[in-house]
């Protein structure tokens, strides 16, 4: 039973770092209604330029993190300016943009393992020391993590709250209604990436810090943003955070009960059962047929 209470706890910092994850994915697939298949590389790439400001560059580690959300949010904004908006602009179908942006997200990831290799990178420290809360352990990187991420996103959720960002939620539902009410499309569409970038790279410098990082974890993590977007319900924010704490959890009691060898499988799981039997998410909106 203890082991199971860790596994818990560890699986609920997991789900806060997720739960960002999420929050970044859904912005871009609702607002802009495009499956970012490269927002798993831009989470890598900016974990790796963290490593490059820490270990080359002997930033602090906040200095450092505070750099790589820049350069993340300057990445994401120029992928919506030089790449989804011509896109956008001459009305490729989305299942087109789909297939390019896996062609974009496979050509940072072979980038980046020429520049960094195919190895675990990991940023040198020593061992961190640990909290105990009866039977559970927490390291101080841990509790950094959870204090962290879930500081960002109850800023990230009180954004939203405000009149321009309700504009960039509602503008996948409506898009003509943005240009009409005098509002510049492509700005909004590159706060968004910007903003989604940004908030990638902050669980991915604390994973990095953590754990490390290889060239090739992006694909993984792009499928827990997407299951936990996808089984939050993509018409409910709050539904993200469920989705993606869902998850974390229950890829800790599959550790608990298998192994970690098939913690990937939750997310697939997860995701052909909302698929199947709930498609509007487990807080989505049910639509009429003429909404549809």
């Amino acid at each position: 039973m203890n082991l199971l209470l860790q596994l818990l706890a560890n699986g609920i910092v997991n789900g806060a770092m997720f739960a960002l994850l999420a929050i970044g994915f859904g912005l871009v697939y609702r607002s802009l209604r495009v499956f970012h298949v490269a927002y798993g590389a831009c989470f890598v790439l900016s974990a790796f330029v963290y490593y490059l400001l820490v270990t080359c560059g002997g930033w602090p580690w906040w200095l450092a993190g505070l750099g790589s959300i820049a350069t993340s949010a300057a990445i994401g904004t120029l992928m919506e300016a030089g790449f989804y908006w011509p896109f956008y602009r001459r009305r490729i179908s989305s299942e087109a943009v789909l297939v390019a942006s896996l062609g974009l997200a496979i050509m940072l990831e072979n980038v980046m393992a020429l520049l960094f290799g195919n190895e675990v990178a990991a940023i040198p420290r020593g061992l961190s020391q640990s909290v105990t809360l009866g039977p559970v352990r927490l390291t101080m990187i841990q509790i950094a993590q959870f204090a962290i991420c879930t500081s960002v996103a109850s800023a990230v959720f009180l954004l939203l709250r405000l009149p321009s960002f309700k504009i960039v939620l509602g503008m996948g539902e409506n898009t003509e209604l943005v240009q009409t009410l005098g509002h510049s499309l492509p700005r909004y569409r590159m706060l968004v990436l910007g903003l989604a970038s940004g908030i990638a790279a902050v669980p991915a410098c604390l994973v990095m810090t953590d754990v490390g990082m290889d060239v090739h974890a992006g694909m993984s993590y792009l499928l827990i943003a997407a299951v936990a977007v996808l089984a939050g319900g993509v018409a409910r924010a709050p539904g993200w955070l469920l989705g993606a704490y869902l998850v974390a959890v229950l890829q800790s009691v599959v550790i608990w009960k298998f192994s970690a060898k098939w913690t990937g499988l939750v997310a697939f799981a997860l995701l052909l059962a909302i698929l199947l039997f709930r498609r509007e998410g487990l807080v989505g909106l049910h639509k009429r047929k003429e909404e549809g």
